[in-house]
């Protein structure tokens, strides 16, 4: 049986895949399986993919530590951000007080990676 930390990552690439097209449905139910297979969230290895996709991984599971009061991995506090801001919901391309609560509301997690969101985004994690 393969301990936590060498479970396959392919959990994490598709969970930044789905925040990256703003599946939110898919997000939800990639989240919960991933919060139900890794207790300890600092086990999780660093996914190999591109680095648009490691900062978005980086940033979600940095989300989910904080939410459980755990420290994350070291490679998510690393990643970086992105060049240029994200908003995870599509609706703050139509709704401007949506885009002005994610820019000042965002989750610290996420906006330290350049990311934006409702303060209640994935709230359940």
């Amino acid at each position: 049986m393969l301990k936590e930390a060498e479970l396959p990552m392919v959990d994490i690439v598709r969970l930044a895949d789905a925040a990256l097209s703003r599946d939110a449905l898919h997000l939800r139910e990639l989240t919960q399986s991933l919060l139900r297979e890794h207790s300890n969230l600092s086990a999780i290895v660093a996914p190999i993919t591109d680095t648009r996709r490691l900062i978005t991984a980086a940033a979600l599971i940095e989300l989910f530590a904080s939410r459980r009061n755990q420290i994350p991995p070291r490679w998510a506090r690393e990643a970086g951000a992105l060049t240029e801001p994200f908003y995870l919901v599509a609706a703050t391309e139509h709704m401007r007080r949506l885009k002005e609560l994610c820019e000042k509301e965002s989750p610290e997690a996420l906006s330290r990676h350049g990311f934006y969101a409702p303060p209640d985004f994935l709230d359940f994690a």
